[in-house]
């Protein structure tokens, strides 16, 4: 049997799609990032390419699909519908063999004529090593900053005033927020993620913030990676989703930040070993490719993606222990 491929026709290259094609490519899969301009376009690829799974997460790309070809040749289709409308509700249903699914409960956008899974993102524990725990800055800043909103500027505004103002060292990782309030210096979003990990590990705190308090990928990662974090998600279990060593703050947010970089006593070891450990064990890609697996019947491929998850979680567990007792007393 040929190798087989997942197709991703995604609209932004730097979601979740590279954890799950990572995930897939680690378990054997061909994986291949595609922004079609016709439906002819994708019916070509497909017809050459043994295609078993498509993930798509935009409008575009679920009416690029051709729905007779997909499901004659039985292809799993894996639908993100937050980024969907009701014109598209019509053609989810026509796919047979398909899994719409949504990062939290309110992220649907239909009447619900079927069902919708709830598949939040994870962490890419193949990305995730960081090369030291040690903290080179106070702060570092990232996350969903596409706004236009004039309070979401103006609190921007005024949490860079006050690092600035406390002679705190901080770095800014995508998003035209930054251009909109005059700082420069903010490092473009594809330049994170290769970087990623020793972001995470050599910050004191990281400000992971969100203009409409969704769940991110990144709130998998810090923690995975050994880094702090704060968060303004509205969601009360995610400490115990990604584990403890992060604070959730909806108000507040700067004295927050503050109190954790003057509060060295936060900063134990067990606890970021325990958090690091949590989410490599629990919500890893292979966890949620497993459960994707399992909700399209596939028990192989679930099994599959369990075993290989439960080894690279011990490995990341001994890796980031080495790592924790490597780092300098005075690291923070």
């Amino acid at each position: 049997m040929s190798e087989r491929t997942a197709l991703f026709i995604r609209k932004d290259p730097f979601d979740t799609s590279t954890g799950y094609s990572d995930a897939l490519k680690s378990l054997g899969w061909r994986t291949c990032l595609y922004h079609f301009n016709s439906k002819w376009a994708v019916e070509e690829f497909i017809k050459n390419e043994n295609v078993s799974m498509i993930f798509t997460s935009c409008k575009f790309g679920l009416r690029s699909l051709p729905i007779d070809i997909i499901n004659n040749r039985k292809i799993a289709v894996i639908i993100d519908v937050a980024g969907m409308d009701d014109d598209c509700e019509n053609i989810i249903i026509d796919i047979e063999n398909k899994l719409p699914y949504c990062i939290e409960d309110r992220d649907s956008p239909f009447t619900l004529n079927f069902s919708i899974d709830k598949i939040p993102p994870a962490g890419n524990i193949l990305r995730a090593i960081p090369k030291t725990i040690c903290a080179s800055r106070d702060v570092a800043m990232f996350g969903n900053y596409e706004s236009n909103h004039e309070h979401f500027v103006s609190w921007a505004l005024m949490l860079v005033k006050h690092l600035d103002t406390t002679n705190r060292t901080y770095d800014v990782w995508g998003g035209d927020i930054w251009d909109k309030i005059g700082l420069r210096g903010a490092i473009p979003r594809k330049d994170l993620l290769p970087k990623a990990a020793d972001i995470y590990a050599s910050s004191r705190v990281c400000l992971n913030l969100s203009e409409d308090g969704s769940i991110n990928e990144s709130m998998f990662m810090v923690p995975l990676c050994g880094g702090l974090q704060i968060t303004n998600a509205h969601n009360p279990d995610l400490p115990d989703v990604v584990g403890s060593f992060m604070r959730l703050s909806q108000s507040g947010f700067v004295s927050c930040m503050d109190e954790l970089l003057t509060d060295r006593d936060f900063y134990e070891p067990t606890d970021i070993l325990s958090s690091a450990m949590d989410v490599a064990e629990h919500d890893t890609y292979f966890n949620r490719l497993g459960l994707i697996f399992k909700l399209l019947g596939w028990q192989d491929d679930e099994e599959g993606a369990r075993i290989k998850g439960a080894s690279l979680a011990t490995k990341h567990t001994w890796e980031m222990e080495r790592k924790i007792e490597e780092r300098p007393t005075k690291a923070v």
